[in-house]
């Protein structure tokens, strides 16, 4: 009787225990969650309902609906059956607003817009409309007053800092017509407007000049006389002639189909006097001798690329020739300056010639073949990999008034040499997709005699000479000694060549010499002789203007020569008598 009591105490204190131990454990680990059947989780997750917030009502009074958004989700954010969270599934809808109306207006509330910005302040909107108890749209003024705020900030908390490039608007165009330049600011600046240096924008720097009104200029045309011949005779009814052209109002010669005024005749009767025992068969002279100019600006443009150290080493040995060819064949008052095809570091400024402590050579400059060797040699190679020749000379040009290099009434003549095109691939991304930029305006053939113009006027005398990779077999030459680098065919530069009236010589030529020569030839403008109709039987009467100091004129059968040449600019008239 006794154990047994015990047992029904022993009993009763395990039970007691138990329900003790169960009432202190948490729900995570004994609920289950109002689960049953194959769905339920086997206790590694907890679950919970997530609401979302009540929509606007919809109207303001009468009864509307609200709605919202129930799911369960587990710890891991997972959308799960609804059975597995908790309790009752809360409502997702219900009624609200439900007063009645005090008048038969009411709004009609939109939900807010998003926030105009993230962070710093923006602002978001809604609508409110006026609405009639049918659901027709009134005037605002049948509505209960206030009308319901439709603006207000938000995410005004402070931003971390976003820098991006701005830009300002473009300038007006230089020009109206026949292609001007647009410019305009290019800076880095934070979220809030304020400047900031550069390095902390990313992404591509937005371009700050563009071309514009690339359309043609209207022009007008005229009639250009020139002087009339000396008579083809002195005596005995003899003829004067001139030269008629059509000329557009920049100074461009044109096709005379444009010029619409009646066009001047082009010769003349002349020297209408009966001979007396004077020459019946006279024939003229009118020649002349194009301009060129005494003074000589010469631009050299140095490509310092990987695979050009003998081809600057070539054209350092050969430079004093040229210069000396200048000085006393030519009797050109020259200067010369040197800059390089990397425009992102030297910017087409002039570089010091070594051992003269100055940027400008002069034909009284002492040891020049040591001053072309040396500064060669410092100059280097394998520095840049974005040759632009033409912006080089470009930029240059317009920095003449700090560096004086090109003097008022001076002719200009750049020579490039390099063993690629500009920008390395003259802008043809099928030559290489690797090495491959864009060409800008200043780097188009098309831009160096506009600025040339534009910054020394119409008449100024200037031409581009190129020394670069003309066939397929100096591009292999260039590719073998460029330590990986690659040539490519020098075709924008030829083309400014061409297009200015300059030479063009090959990179590969063990002697630059003879295209140096020719780049000079192209300057200054000579006569040797003139053809004559016949053996003159008579002295030759003749003038030339200006006076040359010419030592001698010999007749060999019909032609007539001189000692030493004429140079240009010159005009050459006369006569001579002819036999019966």
């Amino acid at each position: 009787m006794r154990i047994t009591s015990i047992k029904s105490c022993l009993y009763y204190a395990l039970m007691a225990l138990a329900l003790v131990v169960m009432a202190g454990c948490s729900d995570s680990e004994f609920t289950t969650n109002g689960c049953e059947g194959p769905d339920c989780d086997n206790g590694s997750f907890s679950y919970s309902w997530d609401i979302s917030a009540w929509s606007d009502c919809g109207v303001a009074c009468g009864g509307g609906t609200q709605v919202r958004t129930v799911v369960c989700r587990d710890t891991e954010g997972n959308v799960n059956p609804d059975g597995r969270c908790p309790g009752t599934k809360p409502a997702t809808s219900q009624m609200c607003n439900a007063q009645a109306c005090t008048s038969d207006y009411s709004w009609l509330i939109s939900d807010w817009s998003d926030c105009s910005l993230t962070c710093g302040g923006g602002k978001r909107t809604r609508t409110a409309v006026c609405k009639f108890t049918d659901g027709s749209t009134a005037a605002d003024n049948r509505c209960p007053t206030p009308k319901p705020i439709l603006e207000e900030v938000c995410n005004s908390e402070a931003c971390a800092n976003v820098y991006n490039w701005r830009t300002t608007d473009w300038s007006a165009c230089s020009k109206s017509c026949a292609s001007g330049v647009q410019t305009r600011i290019v800076y880095c600046a934070n979220q809030s407007g304020a400047t900031a240096d550069a390095s902390l924008c990313t992404g591509t720097r937005p371009t700050s000049e563009q071309v514009c009104n690339t359309q043609a200029c209207a022009s007008t045309y005229s009639w250009l006389a020139g002087a009339w011949s000396s008579c083809s005779k002195s005596c005995g009814s003899g003829v004067q002639t001139r030269s008629i052209s059509c000329q557009r109002d920049d100074g461009q010669f044109v096709n005379a189909s444009f010029c619409t005024a009646t066009r001047p005749v082009e010769s003349q009767a002349c020297n209408t006097q009966t001979c007396v025992g004077q020459c019946t068969d006279e024939r003229s002279i009118n020649t002349s001798v194009e301009g060129s100019s005494s003074l000589l600006d010469v631009l050299l443009v140095i490509d310092d690329s990987g695979s050009m150290a003998q081809d600057n080493l070539k054209l350092a040995n050969r430079l004093k020739g040229f210069t000396d060819d200048l000085t006393n064949r030519c009797k050109v008052d020259w200067q010369m300056c040197v800059t390089t095809t990397d425009v992102d570091y030297y910017k087409g400024r002039p570089i010091m010639w070594q051992g003269l402590g100055h940027h400008i050579l002069k034909p009284t400059t002492p040891n020049l073949d040591q001053i072309f060797v040396k500064t060669m040699q410092w100059i280097g190679h394998g520095w840049s990999n974005d040759e632009q020749g033409i912006k080089a000379m470009n930029l240059s040009v317009l920095d003449n008034m700090r560096s004086k290099c090109f003097r008022p009434n001076a002719a200009i003549s750049v020579v490039v040499i390099s063993d690629e095109d500009e920008r390395s691939v003259g802008g043809n991304s099928s030559l290489s997709t690797l090495q491959y930029k864009p060409l800008e305006p200043l780097n188009l053939p098309e831009s160096f005699p506009k600025t040339v113009r534009d910054t020394f006027g119409q008449n100024k005398k200037f031409n581009v000479n190129s020394i670069v990779v003309k066939d397929a077999q100096c591009k292999a030459s260039q590719d073998a000694q460029g330590a990986g680098a690659k040539s490519f065919y020098g075709t924008k530069y030829l083309e400014l060549a061409q297009m200015t009236g300059g030479g063009s010589g090959s990179i590969c030529e063990s002697d630059y010499r003879p295209h140096l020569n020719l780049f000079a030839n192209n300057i200054v403008r000579t006569m040797s002789s003139i053809d004559l109709q016949c053996r003159p039987v008579k002295p030759i009467n003749l003038q030339i203007r200006p006076s040359q100091g010419i030592q001698s004129i010999s007749v060999m059968d019909k032609k007539l020569t001189f000692t030493p040449v004429i140079r240009g600019p010159a005009e050459v008239t006369g006569s001579y008598c002819c036999a019966q």
